[in-house]
C-alpha cells in the first residue's frame, strides 16, 4: 500500500491545454456525455489509431522519464513524445510539456509575475483567491487541477465527506479572510499523526488567462482546496528553495516525489493510517458494518481513499471508454449502496456517464442528505467493477487505539 508511483495526469487539464482553451467551466457544469465528447475531441481519438486511455498513459510515461530538466527539443525526441506527435500537433505538445516534465528552457516556463488577459491558455500567473469558505467545505468542492496528485485531491473529499475533528478545527483557524487578513496557514503532521510547525502562504495561487485556477479548485468558488494545495507544495518544495511564491517546478516536485492518498490524508489532518489490499469481489465483506469501515447506513467511518490498478489500460486498451475508470488515478470512497455500489467521487470533479455497472439516480443514506449519483465526479459501481480494477483502499483513523478495526497491508 506504501508503494510510490507517478499518479496519472489530469485529462481534462491536458485537454484544455492541447485545445488553447481559456474557458472549460462549461465541462464541469455538464452532462457525463458532454464532458465524454470534450475529452474525445480534444485528445483527437480515430478509431483503432490511439485510444483515450492509451494517450492519457502516455502522458503518464513521459512525465515519467524525465525526471530532470531537459530542453523541449530533447523531450520531443523521447519515443512516448515521438507517439504522441502522431496524434497531436508539435505546438500542442509544446503548451501541455511545461506542466508535466521539467524543462529548462525559459521560452516555456509557463509562469508570469503580472496578469496578461489576452494571452494563451498556457500562460500562468499568482492572481489572489477568493474566500476560503462560503458555506461549508463541502466534499464536492476539490477538483484537480493541472498537476498529478489525485492523491491529495483524494485525501481533501474524503476529509471533507467524513469531517474529523481536526480537519474541522483546522479550517477554522486559518484566519484567512481576504481582503483584511491575506496570508494562509497551515499545521501540518507528521507520520506519528503529530502536528508539526505551521506552513504560512501568502493569498496568492496560480491562475490561467481567464483568472481561474490553474491548480487544484472549488467547484463552488471557494479557496480552500488550491490554498490547502499550495500548502503542501510549499511544505514539500527544498530547504533551500528561494523565493517566496512555489515555482512550477515546485508544483511538478509533488508528482515526481509522490505519496499515497492515506499518507497525503494524514499528513494534512493527523491520525494513524490504515488500509486494504483488494484481492478478489468476496472482499465486498469489508463493506459490511460489521467489519467497522461503513456506518449502518453505509457511509465510510474515517476518509477511505481508493485507487485503480496500474496495468488496468494495460489489459485493456479501452478501460476508460468501457468503465470511465483511470489507470494509476486515485478516488475518494463515500460509502455503499444498499444494492451493493460502491459510492466514489473522481478528483476530476466532472460528470461522469453511466456505463454497465454503474448504478443511476441518487443515493439516499439515512444520515446524509441525498447524494446524486453521475454528477460532479461522483458515481457509484458495482463490486465486479471495483474489485476488478482497484487496487488498494487506504483510511486514516482519528479515534483512539482501543477503538480501532484491525487493518490488512500497511
Amino acid at each position: 500500500m506504501n508503494k510510490t508511483r507517478q499518479w496519472a495526469p489530469n485529462p481534462y487539464a491536458i485537454a484544455q491545454l492541447l485545445l488553447d482553451t481559456l474557458d472549460i467551466e462549461s465541462v464541469y457544469e455538464s452532462s457525463g456525455d458532454a464532458a465524454d465528447k470534450f475529452l474525445l475531441g480534444a485528445f483527437n481519438v480515430r478509431g483503432e489509431q490511439t485510444t483515450l486511455t492509451e494517450a492519457v498513459e502516455l502522458f503518464r510515461q513521459l512525465a515519467v522519464i524525465v525526471g530532470r530538466p531537459m530542453s523541449m527539443a530533447e523531450v520531443l525526441q523521447l519515443a512516448e513524445a515521438k507517439q504522441l506527435a502522431q496524434v497531436f500537433a508539435v505546438e500542442q505538445l509544446q503548451r501541455v510539456l511545461p506542466y508535466l516534465v521539467p524543462l529548462k528552457d525559459a521560452e516555456f516556463q509557463p509562469f508570469e509575475n503580472v496578469p496578461n488577459p489576452n494571452g494563451q491558455s498556457g500562460r500562468t500567473w499568482f492572481g489572489d483567491a477568493g474566500q476560503l469558505v462560503m458555506d461549508n467545505a463541502s466534499y464536492l468542492d476539490p477538483v484537480q487541477g493541472a498537476v498529478s496528485n489525485c492523491y491529495l485531491i483524494s485525501a481533501m473529499i474524503a476529509l471533507a465527506w467524513t469531517k474529523p475533528p481536526s480537519w474541522e478545527a483546522g479550517l477554522r483557524s486559518t484566519r484567512f479572510n481576504p481582503p483584511e487578513e491575506a496570508s494562509f496557514e497551515w499545521r501540518f503532521h507528521s507520520d506519528r499523526g503529530r502536528e508539526r510547525s505551521p506552513v504560512k502562504i501568502s493569498g496568492r495561487i496560480p491562475m490561467n488567462a481567464r483568472e481561474k485556477p490553474r491548480y487544484a479548485r472549488s467547484a463552488s468558488g471557494e479557496s480552500w482546496p488550491g490554498m490547502l494545495e499550495k500548502a503542501y507544495v510549499m511544505k514539500m518544495r527544498a530547504a533551500d528553495a528561494k523565493g517566496k511564491e512555489p515555482t512550477l517546478a515546485d508544483y511538478q516536485a509533488i508528482e515526481r516525489k509522490g505519496s499515497t492518498p492515506p499518507r497525503a490524508c494524514q499528513v494534512l489532518a493527523g491520525g494513524v493510517v490504515g488500509g486494504e489490499i483488494l484481492d478478489t469481489a468476496s472482499d465486498i465483506k469489508l463493506f459490511s458494518p460489521r467489519a467497522g469501515l461503513v456506518k449502518t447506513s453505509g457511509v465510510v467511518r474515517r476518509p477511505v481513499m481508493a485507487w485503480t490498478k496500474d496495468d488496468i489500460g494495460v489489459k485493456d486498451r479501452k478501460v476508460w471508454e468501457k468503465t470511465g475508470l483511470w489507470p494509476n488515478h486515485a478516488y475518494a470512497l463515500l460509502g455503499v449502496m444498499p444494492s451493493k455500489h460502491i459510492v466514489l467521487r473522481n478528483p476530476h470533479g466532472v460528470a461522469t456517464t453511466a456505463r454497465r455497472g454503474y448504478a443511476t439516480g441518487e443515493w439516499q443514506p439515512v444520515d446524509r442528505d441525498p447524494v446524486e449519483l453521475n454528477k460532479n465526479g461522483v458515481f457509484a459501481i458495482s463490486p465486479a467493477l471495483f474489485f476488478k480494477h482497484f487496487e488498494d483502499m487506504g483510511w486514516v483513523e482519528h479515534e483512539p487505539q482501543s477503538r480501532r478495526s484491525s487493518r490488512r497491508g500497511e
